[in-house]
């Protein structure tokens, strides 16, 4: 979730010491600049497990009702 609207000032503000991304992002990978500044800042980047119920499935299911 990206309070902030950039995920650079979230992570700033909130300091979290993992910073987790969706599966998908397990196959098609991270920005560098994301990689870069996760490493700079000793945050462990982390992805979760695979979900077949995405965020972005169950609002455009909501959408739709």
């Amino acid at each position: 979730v990206d309070l902030e609207g950039d995920w650079r000032q979230s992570i700033t503000r909130w300091e979290p010491a993992v910073y987790f991304k969706g599966h998908d992002y397990k196959v098609k990978g991270i920005s560098l600049e994301e990689k870069e500044f996760c490493a700079a800042h000793g945050i462990e980047v982390c992805f979760t497990s695979e979900n077949p119920q995405t965020t972005t499935s169950i609002i455009e299911r909501l959408k739709c009702a």
